[in-house]
């Protein structure tokens, strides 16, 4: 179980891991297990590796995982996972590039809209995970040397943290998300323009004209959004 976990740490193994499908079950299964470190071990691979589908341009083979994920775990399971991934981005580092992971997976079920993939109190949560993340990530934090080999699939922008700019692309996608205006009723979307607001000013003031590119793109979608 751990040899998936450690595949996608990048910083520490070059050596990537195809998840074939009796792998995919085998994750399924040991995610069922009643010994938490085996769950969140089983777990925790479920989500890198769906997630890490989308960074390699395999979106239809992604759509087909995440409709065998509700397929193969049963209601108290999927239940389970779905807290378990909201738990997850919850306690994430965001300047790490696994959170980076987690914020694709989330992107990916919004994408294909599985719009009963997540409960709507788990999206909320997500949500206001989301907006806590644009009021206390620091925007002028450097990307390190590691991260940036790490992350050589995403657009870099100079001098701003590349935390932030993962946290903009979730908050985008989930806007843009139909469910966000028939099932979340715009959840937060004022507090959310106002995080973006101040965002933007302060990228204006230390002059980080991507990051003002940025979030002048999701503050524009944000305003476009009524319910």
């Amino acid at each position: 179980m751990n040899i998936f976990v450690c595949s996608f740490h990048w910083k520490k193994y070059t050596i990537e891991i195809k998840l074939q499908d009796k792998w995919f079950h085998l994750l399924c299964s040991a995610f069922g297990s009643d010994f938490e470190l085996v769950m969140n071990n089983a777990g925790t691979c479920l989500v890198y590796f769906i997630a890490k589908l989308d960074l390699q341009k395999e979106q239809t083979l992604q759509g087909q995982y995440l409709k065998n994920l509700t397929h193969t775990l049963n209601a108290d399971l999927f239940q389970r996972f779905s807290q378990f991934y909201i738990e997850i981005c919850n306690h994430s580092d965001w300047e790490q590039e696994t959170a980076r992971l987690c914020i694709h997976f989330g992107q990916c079920v919004f994408t294909h809209n599985l719009d009963d993939f997540f409960f709507t109190s788990d999206i909320k949560v997500l949500v206001e995970i989301y907006e806590r993340c644009l009021h206390n990530t620091n925007p002028s934090s450097k990307v390190t040397t590691e991260l940036m080999l790490a992350i050589l699939l995403l657009p870099l922008f100079s001098f701003c943290g590349v935390g932030m700019l993962w946290c903009l692309d979730a908050v985008h996608t989930i806007l843009q998300w139909q469910g966000y205006v028939n099932v979340l009723e715009c959840y937060h979307l004022k507090e959310i323009q106002d995080e973006l607001d101040t965002l933007l000013n302060t990228a204006k003031e230390g002059h980080l004209h991507e990051l003002v590119e940025k979030t002048n793109q999701v503050l524009t979608v944000a305003k476009g959004v009524t319910a």
